[in-house]
């Protein structure tokens, strides 16, 4: 209770005295017989019936109070409650529980990798921030500790995650008095891959940055600070709005991406050039086909293959020794593969590696064994998973920076991209969705997820080229179709028996 509270006069209906009726003046009378609230005038106070004591027949009670007058109504008034003893704001303050409260920012570059700093003070990465001073408000605080750690003027638009952290946490020093701590992670934004070339960064504080993927970010850090970060993230990815956790875990059942530890694939930030309504060059031509599937509600479908939790557009290789088209190909795996039923389906361009540079994962990422248990442990895609940075750690520090993975590019079969990386995208009309298929090997369904264009994009970890795509797919639902844009919504997950509209 408040320092000099005690506790509101309460009629026999059981609410405050007075809130239930309509005038100024607290009571009640026996208005009528059927305890119903009365309050016809502005004098009129609560006429419910008493409620019976615990344990009684049920018999309505009668209750003798002072009676005053206003004209020819008679209105009883509440006897005087016996006060409480109050307690002073001293002790009233003493008895409350002190926590710490910390704020940080989670900034990423257009390829969904993720700014960490390297402290001088110890072995592991962290996001940009820090504590939150007296008389500061979190975001405030986190704005001040992100300029002074980098020199970027960033305005956290909205809390990701909320983390309540307990005193006795295994990965704290024994010897600091930790009361607990409030930890918030604001949205920091998004940065040019090369603005951390140009941060600011304390020397006797930090050593260095850099944008990491998520996964080898996750490596970077401690145990509980990787799941704050991935917490969030996800948070962002999947528009949840902001996630509540103890210690870093979800109270409760976990969003899709995170029930599914779900990943942006790694070593993106190899420019890819995107050439929409375009043929590719003539020569071998496209080896691969990945399919923007357009539901009815203008959402997107991805699949996110088991033990390897990158989303990915339904897709894969082109047969083109059976005369198959890209058009034909995502058509034919979206059934095999997403149980999906689509139709109209038309070619919206084609990307590859710019400059024409083969893509790391061609042929074969689709061989036995990509799928391997433990794929997607925290640093699977660490080292060589691309990264850039400044100071210590770009210079060989926690991880190193390598070429990677291909961006995009859907869950197909034997070679997934040709030599020169070229793949068609293609829309579809989605329009219904059965049972999941199983996994080879497992047994399990493949997870289906439902997002926006956006989302899509940000989940595939293309950067711009997905971006541009994901524009030219609504647009072309939107003209083809008459697709609606999707409102913005969270990331939800295809029942596994499927769906229709």
């Amino acid at each position: 209770m408040a320092p000099g509270a005690r506790p509101g006069l309460r009629g026999a209906c059981g609410g405050r005295v007075g809130a239930c009726g309509r005038g100024r003046a607290p009571g009640w009378a026996p208005v009528g017989t059927g305890g119903a609230h009365q309050g016809a005038g502005p004098w009129r106070g609560c006429t419910r019936a008493p409620r019976a004591p615990a344990g009684s027949t049920g018999t309505r009670a009668t209750v003798s109070v002072p009676l005053t007058t206003r004209g020819d109504a008679m209105r009883p008034l509440p006897a005087p409650l016996p006060r409480q003893p109050l307690m002073s704001n001293a002790d009233y303050a003493a008895s409350r529980h002190t926590v710490w409260i910390s704020a940080s920012a989670l900034i990423t570059d257009p390829f969904g990798r993720v700014l960490l700093v390297e402290p001088t003070y110890r072995d592991t990465l962290l996001l940009p921030g820090g504590a939150v001073e007296a008389g500061e408000h979190p975001a405030e605080a986190c704005r001040r500790e992100v300029a002074e750690e980098t020199g970027l003027a960033i305005g956290p638009e909205r809390a990701l995650a909320i983390d309540h952290v307990v005193p006795g946490v295994a990965e704290l020093p024994p010897d600091l008095p930790f009361p607990g701590d409030i930890h918030i992670v604001f949205d920091g934004g998004t940065l040019p891959s090369d603005a951390v070339a140009g941060l600011r960064l304390p020397p006797e504080e930090l050593a260095g940055a850099r944008f990491l993927p998520p996964g080898e970010a996750a490596a970077a850090m401690t145990a509980l600070e990787a799941r704050r970060m991935l917490a969030a993230l996800r948070a962002r990815w999947g528009a949840t709005g902001p996630v509540y956790l103890q210690d870093g875990r979800h109270l409760g059942p976990p969003p899709p991406l995170d029930a599914h530890g779900v990943l942006v694939r790694p070593g993106e930030g190899l420019p890819r050039r995107w050439h929409p309504g375009a043929h590719p060059p003539a020569g071998p031509g496209a080896a691969g086909a990945d399919g923007w599937l357009i539901a009815p509600d203008g959402r997107v479908l991805l699949l996110v293959e088991d033990g390897r939790p990158l989303p990915a557009l339904p897709g894969g290789r082109v047969r083109k020794d059976e005369g198959e088209d890209p058009a034909g190909c995502v058509t034919r795996l979206a059934a095999q593969r997403a149980g999906a039923a689509v139709e109209d389906a038309c070619p919206l361009g084609f990307e590859q590696p710019d400059g024409g540079r083969p893509d790391a994962d061609a042929p074969g990422a689709d061989a036995p064994g990509a799928d391997a248990p433990g794929a997607d442990a925290p640093g699977a895609d660490a080292p060589g998973a691309g990264a850039v940075g400044v100071g210590a750690a770009a210079a060989g520090g926690v991880a190193a920076g390598g070429a990677g993975r291909g961006p995009s590019g859907g869950i197909g079969e034997g070679e997934r991209r040709g030599a020169a990386g070229v793949r068609v995208h293609v829309a579809a009309r989605l329009t219904g969705l059965g049972p999941a298929a199983a996994v080879p090997g497992t047994g399990r369904p493949r997870v289906r997820l439902l997002a926006t264009p956006e989302q899509a994009a940000a989940l595939l970890g293309s950067g711009p080229a997905a971006t541009a795509q994901a524009r030219e797919a609504a647009r072309v639902a939107a003209a083809r179709w008459g697709i609606a844009p999707a409102p913005p919504t969270p990331v939800a997950e295809v029942p596994a028996g499927g769906m229709r509209w």
